[in-house]
């Protein structure tokens, strides 16, 4: 039996991504590839996240003058 570790910033011990983030990786892909996590606590709250990110994804504001 393979065992595989949960992906960690490893900042303290027992610390894991999914725990920080409050959804699992498989939530997080079911919600990319078919728009739903298929738990609506989790849709809203990775909602509130890319509405907390679009400027990160805004062009560049060029001064032209």
């Amino acid at each position: 039996m393979k065992r595989y570790k949960k992906p960690s910033a490893g900042l303290w011990d027992g610390q894991t991504d999914e725990d920080e983030l409050g959804m699992t990786y498989d939530q997080i892909d079911a919600y990319i590839l078919i728009g739903t996590s298929r738990n609506a606590g989790i849709d809203k709250l990775i909602a509130k996240r890319i509405a907390m990110s679009t400027h990160k994804f805004a062009k560049i504001p060029i001064f032209k003058g």
